[in-house]
């Protein structure tokens, strides 16, 4: 489906230059008006055959007014249209403009509704977390020196069994702070939470911890590192602590595709603004062209080759 529309949008955009007046065809007429200043007209039945570039002269302003609009439009959109609506009396861009703006609104209140949203998630999660997992059991799980009556010696030394983590001489590891991917909550908070329910070498420090060698058929082969320590029946509340974190991720994802909505209402609005200008597929519906004695001023601006190009006006009287 992607292949087929983008093969759509680049035959769209190719017609033009193909087309019999379109830059590619007349490479020869936009090389010589790179020289002389002077371009070819093609007959569009009523224009004369041949005309010359022509130097508007709108006092400096004209190009300034037709941006301020556009730049409204892309600071908040449907601000273009609604000037416009008032300026030159259309309603039709005012209504445009009135939707646009009650878009980007509603996008906003989105954006701080699902991020409030993924924040208190966020913080239940890390309470749970608190409440339920605990590093000193984690610090047990590679202790192989724990002391038997302790209050964690039914995990001790289980994290060696099961990983068998080596240091950079190959030597084991000298405790849990030595673990790949460990990292203290003052450290980084955030990947602290994140690590307690993401990898398997953490999950010795929840509290409903049970060995899998002791699940009924967890598939313990006698190999401690071929048991899989996902198992859901390992820990209950690492599960439901996985689910409240992706809860939390999914609030703020949906407060992102609210921004990228906001970034889309102020591509399409200022676009709608340019087409209303007619500075875009020669929209507008004529109050905004700008006239030399009563006649519209056609604005040329033609590719020359890869590096060039041609830019000037035309008018017909």
């Amino acid at each position: 489906m992607r292949v087929t529309l983008w093969t759509v949008a680049l035959v769209l955009i190719a017609l033009p230059a193909l087309a019999d007046d379109g830059w590619w065809t007349r490479q020869a007429d936009l090389e010589l008006a790179s020289l002389t200043g002077t371009l070819e007209v093609q007959d569009t039945g009523g224009s004369p055959e041949f005309g010359q570039t022509a130097d508007v002269d709108d006092g400096g302003g004209g190009n300034f007014s037709k941006a301020v609009p556009m730049i409204m439009s892309a600071i908040l959109p449907g601000t273009g249209q609604i000037y416009l609506g008032f300026k030159q009396d259309r309603t039709s861009a005012f209504l445009w403009g009135a939707g646009l703006l009650a878009a980007d609104i509603f996008s906003w209140t989105q954006v701080s509704k699902y991020n409030d949203e993924g924040d208190e998630k966020k913080e239940e999660y890390y309470d749970y977390a608190d409440a339920h997992w605990s590093e000193p059991k984690l610090e047990a799980a590679y202790n192989s020196g724990y002391p038997p009556g302790g209050p964690y010696d039914y995990v001790a030394n289980l994290g060696n069994e099961y990983f068998a983590f080596t240091d950079e001489n190959g030597s084991p590891i000298g405790g849990y702070e030595e673990i790949p991917l460990w990292v203290s909550k003052e450290d980084d908070e955030r990947e602290y939470y994140e690590n307690l329910g993401k990898w398997d070498q953490f999950v010795f420090g929840w509290d409903d911890f049970l060995d899998p060698r002791d699940i009924p058929g967890g598939g313990y082969t006698g190999d401690p590192q071929s048991v899989w320590l996902d198992d859901p029946r390992t820990s209950e509340n690492r599960e439901t602590y996985r689910q409240m974190r992706r809860d939390s991720n999914d609030s703020y994802e949906t407060a992102d595709r609210y921004v990228y909505l906001s970034i889309g209402l102020r591509v399409v609005s200022v676009l709608h603004v340019a087409y209303l200008e007619g500075l875009l597929f020669g929209g507008g519906d004529g109050a905004s062209e700008l006239k030399v004695a009563g006649q519209p001023v056609q604005f040329i601006a033609q590719p020359v080759g890869l590096r060039a190009g041609v830019v000037g006006a035309t008018v017909a009287f």
